[in-house]
């Protein structure tokens, strides 16, 4: 009976806990998007590197249900990303370009997916 007792008290501690644990989840795509339309030669020496770039998003879902899939996530920090590097009226531009998504969760209700796009911004000398 103590035992049946004692098992009850650990399983009143333990499923509680259990669900209340997160978890973690990690993605990274590297990608060049750009690669189709534009080719430009990097070994000639006629480029300064100006410095990393980074664009995030994110979004919640509870139980599962939100409006913004992933591939709209990656979209916006890509945006986000090309914003914060400056490159309106200069010869710039961005390469090697990785995209981060973590997701975290919590016994499945509670779900947060970041996304974060870096690259290197580049300046043409010549």
């Amino acid at each position: 009976m103590k035992r049946i007792k004692s098992v009850i008290k650990c399983a009143f501690v333990a499923i509680p806990v259990l669900f209340m644990t997160s978890c973690g989840v990690g993605l990274t795509s590297v990608n060049n998007s750009l690669n189709k339309s534009t080719q430009v030669r990097l070994q000639e020496g006629n480029f300064k590197v100006v410095g990393p770039v980074t664009g995030q998003s994110s979004h919640t879902y509870i139980l599962g249900m939100g409006g913004v899939n992933k591939k709209a996530l990656i979209e916006n920090s890509k945006a986000k990303m090309y914003q914060n590097a400056d490159l309106t009226g200069k010869a710039r531009a961005v390469i090697d370009v990785t995209s981060e998504v973590k997701v975290k969760t919590i016994a499945g209700l509670y779900t947060k997916v970041y996304v974060t796009t870096s690259g290197v911004v580049i300046e043409f000398t010549k």
